[in-house]
């Protein structure tokens, strides 16, 4: 081989090298600062068994970070929570960061509902029917039906920030309490990773196959003393806004008008918290045939708790139109008592539902497993206390 070939291998080796290493420099710094869509959760265990579900914790204090890439645009926000179950909780709502005043305070506390934002934003100050605290989700209770009827898939265990969590696969967000049932192909998902204390950590919702959105809490500690000032609502009522009412009214009746659809025993383990007049404001209910009604529906209410769980027994004929507009998944079930009978699984509270003989529409409302609920529902008797 000649001196001038060698030289000509020389340099084209060379600057194969440099390519080389130019490309392995633009690999690695492409690699260093990539987008990291899991930072903080990692991978821990891919066997396909469930962790064991532990103690329910009556009181949390979370910091979750929100991860929005709905227009391929990160956008992080933050929000603080604090939650004493079943009925009070406290949101605050910050940017990238978690400094200066929250944009946003939202509160729930037995029978009332309350936001306040910066800007000019009216504050909301409403009455609601008596239900799980505002941000607070309960899918330990519902989790094994899920399971069982593959309305979610169980998936790998994970660790988030220090917390490890069995992650199930739904067919979309659950943070509403909705559980959209999973269909493996179908582009659109939302890996749920649930903690042994049935709290989420993190959420990941896949649509179109690319992620839209992640929630994860950075931050948790179960079982804490919180002050109680910080759950004081004192919103005053948006001016215009019917508000609504929950009043306490005695057990006892008259005897007058139809019978109401009782528990003649509070379930296992709760006790009676009392009986309320719910009036819920026309602002807060879906429109019929596009105007809303002067006045929301109105229901007879025996609430009972026990620690962080809640079971509401709600009655009303006006109940049945509220129904109407239900949209979430539901399944026909027989009772003994209860006609045209319905069970919806949600995460919050799950619910049983049916008419009456006399004419009137029940609800059986709870954060227990949906075989309790049933069970209780069909414990139902018309009464006249």
């Amino acid at each position: 081989m000649s001196t001038a070939e060698q030289g000509r291998r020389r340099v084209v080796y060379f600057a194969v090298f440099l390519a080389l290493l130019f490309g392995a420099v633009a690999f690695l710094d492409f690699w260093s600062n990539r987008d990291n869509l899991r930072e903080g959760s990692r991978l821990v265990s891919q066997t396909g068994e469930r962790m064991e579900m532990g103690d329910i914790p009556k009181r949390y204090r979370a910091i979750f970070r929100y991860e929005n890439r709905a227009r391929d645009e990160l956008r992080v926000t933050h929000e603080k929570v604090w939650v004493n179950r079943p009925f009070q909780s406290r949101i605050e709502s910050y940017g990238p960061r978690i400094e200066g005043d929250p944009t946003t305070v939202r509160q729930s506390n037995f029978g009332v509902l309350a936001s306040v934002s910066q800007g000019t934003a009216e504050p909301l100050n409403i009455a609601v029917p008596p239900s799980l605290a505002s941000g607070d989700i309960r899918p330990d209770a519902v989790l094994d039906e899920a399971v069982e009827d593959k309305v979610v898939a169980v998936r790998e265990q994970r660790e988030v920030f220090g917390r490890r969590c069995q992650v199930y696969r739904a067919g979309g967000s659950v943070l509403a309490g909705d559980l959209p049932r999973y269909e493996p192909g179908k582009g659109e998902y939302a890996d749920v990773c649930i903690d042994a204390n049935g709290i989420v950590l993190e959420e990941y919702w896949v649509e179109n196959d690319k992620l839209l959105r992640r929630r994860v809490a950075t931050d948790l500690d179960v079982d804490v003393s919180i002050p109680r000032g910080l759950f004081e609502i004192d919103v005053p009522s948006t001016p215009g806004l019917k508000r609504g009412s929950v009043d306490r009214i005695p057990t006892a009746s008259s005897g007058e008008g139809s019978p109401l659809w009782t528990l003649r025993r509070p379930p296992e383990g709760f006790e009676r918290l009392g009986r309320y007049a719910v009036v819920l404001s026309p602002d807060a209910v879906p429109s019929l045939g596009g105007e809303r009604p002067p006045v929301g529906p109105s229901s007879t209410t025996d609430v009972y708790v026990r620690g962080p769980d809640l079971v509401v027994v709600d009655q009303d004929p006006s109940l049945a139109t509220l129904a109407s507009f239900e949209g979430r998944p539901k399944k026909e079930v027989k009772l003994s008592r209860l006609e045209d009978a319905d069970l919806i699984i949600d995460a919050r509270q799950s619910e049983v539902r049916g008419r009456t003989g006399d004419g009137s529409y029940v609800r059986v409302v709870g954060t227990v497993a949906t075989e309790e609920l049933l069970d209780l529902a069909d414990r139902l008797r018309p009464t006249r206390e």
